[in-house]
């Protein structure tokens, strides 16, 4: 039967004790590993969940505003018409202003953002605007609007008549204002106040 010294003895107890050491290495590196994934894999659902309840808050803060500014946003909608509506509406509210003031429209022509030329309706077509359109605030676009005036009937268009027109188009809810006016002086020898044909140009602030 092979026999050790104690000198062998020792090197097959260091030996084991190297060998167990290794073993606890390699199992606390695994350990580590695992625990590692699983803190990183929080972190990572944390972050989701906090920019999810982040967001969540967001629109709830944007529905509560929209709710509580309603009425500010219709009035809004109604001073800057939309590209596909503006037309109709301009059409509507200046016959209402040009009845209002002893004349009617014979003539519109409409040149929208970026458009190179207008559609009219009526009579004959209206002049091209003079007056370039200014710069709009941020966010909306400017519309040229020319018209031309005609006398309702029978009825003389005076300068006053077309100073209260004016001053009904200022005080429109829409958003517009006078670009230029194109009037000459009173061919009538019984009345200096009348005023023949007319043209407008307006800028329309449209979304």
């Amino acid at each position: 039967m092979a026999t050790i010294n104690a000198r062998q003895l020792r090197y097959v107890l260091f030996a084991g004790l190297i060998a167990q050491f290794a073993v606890g290495i390699g199992l606390y590196a695994f350990a580590y590993s695992i625990l590692n994934g699983y803190t990183k894999e929080t972190a990572t659902l944390n972050a989701k969940a906090s920019i999810s309840d982040t967001n969540v808050n967001n629109l709830r803060n944007l529905q509560d505003y929209l709710l509580k500014n309603k009425g500010q946003i219709e009035r809004t909608k109604q001073l800057t018409p939309s590209i596909a509506t503006y037309q109709d509406e301009v059409i509507s509210r200046i016959n209402t202003y040009a009845a209002q003031s002893n004349m009617r429209i014979t003539s519109y022509n409409f040149t929208t953002p970026g458009a190179t030329t207008g559609s009219s309706t009526g009579g004959a077509a209206a002049p091209a605007a003079a007056a370039a359109a200014s710069a709009p605030p941020a966010g909306l676009k400017v519309a040229m609007v020319n018209f031309t005036i005609g006398k309702d009937k029978d009825k003389v268009v005076t300068y006053s008549d077309l100073l209260g027109f004016l001053q009904r188009i200022e005080r429109s809810p829409i958003r517009m204002q006078v670009s230029n006016v194109a009037i000459s002086s009173s061919n009538d020898p019984n009345n200096k106040e009348a005023i023949p044909l007319s043209s407008l140009s307006l800028e329309v602030y449209v979304q």
